[in-house]
């Protein structure tokens, strides 16, 4: 992991800041993002088409965070750290 992904949206810059993935293994990637954009949009980001986002769960404070919920509906912050759990034992 350990990768920087930048948004692409015509978001204005103050809306936009990075929050910190970590996976089980503890790598951690850092993701731009925007106060409107989908949760379930920032986990295909993550994998960038590698594993399916269906099989995957991001955690914000021990509460799982909703794929059509936005950034700003959990309250995300810049360097905001979530955890990302992933395999074929795993639904959203």
């Amino acid at each position: 992991m350990n990768q920087r992904f930048k948004c692409c949206t015509n978001e204005s810059i103050q809306d936009r800041f990075t929050i910190i993935v970590e996976n089980h293994e503890n790598d951690r990637d850092y993701i731009e993002v925007t106060l409107n954009e989908k949760i379930f949009d920032v986990k295909k980001r993550i994998f960038n088409q590698q594993i399916n986002p269906a099989k995957s769960q991001l955690y914000f404070k021990r509460t799982k965070l909703q794929n059509d919920q936005t950034i700003k509906d959990c309250q995300l912050k810049q360097d905001s750290m979530v955890y990302i759990i992933y395999g074929d034992n795993i639904s959203e």
